[in-house]
């Protein structure tokens, strides 16, 4: 922090998730910053609003700290749990492990598997959605333009339709770069100059405002289709992570930690927590023991 106060670098950009962003919730950056005091194989146990680890805006942080650590347990918390602190935020225990060496090669090696198994299947669909759209984009579903284009390639000039490419890949989390198109162009290799320019100005007043629309919206229709696309492909590639790096988690969801909804505590207020700990190092051991499904003990009460 000093060094960067003396450098006048930005504190955010300190900070993988932070790098180059205007603002960041402190709470995001401070996961992260947790995880960077672990050594590899050290272990950390946090408290994390609920909107951390289940709303979709976020799915990025989530995956982020997959990449980093193992998750050991989840421990979801009542809402009354820090009453006292006049806090209504709905949290939950997160308890995580950093990778080890082993543990970050494992899971880039499951990463790279996960592209070699799924990138040509999604390729091949980004390429039947240009196939299929492309004609009718340099058309725009225009009957007249379609046979001036089909003249034009007879004699050696294409009207090239957008072609899909991918995008550099972001720093974090582990994905795949947006899928991005190219203009559309002309491919010409035709000799009678003549004729070429002659078919070019018919295509453009057959190319009237009313096609450009609609060549125009179809493009659109192309780009939301191919970012959908995106996103199965993302969630495919970290299903198959999952898979491939797979280990159990303990999850519980105490109904009473101690304190109810209008604060009180002491010994007549019921806790759960204790129960839930005795279930956990139930688990531990389970694990220790190569955790083996067929002798999967009760964790919980």
């Amino acid at each position: 922090m000093l060094d960067a106060s003396t450098a006048k670098t930005k504190i955010l950009d300190l900070f993988e998730i932070g790098k180059g962003k205007a603002n960041r919730a402190t709470e995001i950056v401070f996961v992260e910053r947790c995880l960077n005091l672990l050594k590899p194989g050290g272990r950390i146990g946090i408290v994390l609003p609920d909107g951390n680890l289940n709303n979709p805006s976020l799915t990025w942080l989530r995956r982020w700290c997959e990449g980093k650590a193992k998750i050991l347990a989840v421990v979801s918390l009542p809402e009354e749990t820090f009453r006292s602190a006049d806090a209504t935020v709905k949290a939950s225990l997160v308890f995580l492990k950093r990778f080890t060496d082993a543990d970050q090669t494992a899971w880039d090696a499951a990463w790279t598997a996960a592209h070699a198994a799924i990138d040509a299947t999604f390729d091949a669909e980004r390429d039947s959605l240009c196939a299929a759209f492309g004609p009718r984009i340099i058309s725009g579903d225009d009957t007249d333009a379609a046979k001036v284009l089909k003249a034009l390639s007879a004699i050696g000039v294409e009207r090239v339709p957008p072609k899909w490419f991918s995008a550099a890949p972001p720093p974090y989390p582990k994905s795949i770069g947006a899928t991005k198109l190219k203009k559309v162009g002309w491919d010409d290799q035709a000799k009678e100059r003549k004729k070429v320019a002659a078919l070019k100005k018919a295509y453009a007043a057959a190319f009237t405002a009313d096609v450009a629309k609609t060549s125009d919206a179809l493009a659109r229709e192309l780009a939301v289709a191919l970012r959908t696309l995106d996103e199965r492909h993302n969630t495919a590639l970290w299903t198959h992570v999952r898979e491939a790096f797979d280990y159990p988690v303990f999850v519980a969801a105490p109904k009473s930690v101690g304190i109810t909804s209008t604060g009180e505590t002491g010994e007549n207020v019921g806790n759960e927590l204790p129960t839930v700990l005795e279930g956990y190092r139930r688990f531990e051991s389970w694990l220790a023991a190569g955790a083996v499904v067929a002798d999967e003990p009760s964790f919980a009460t």
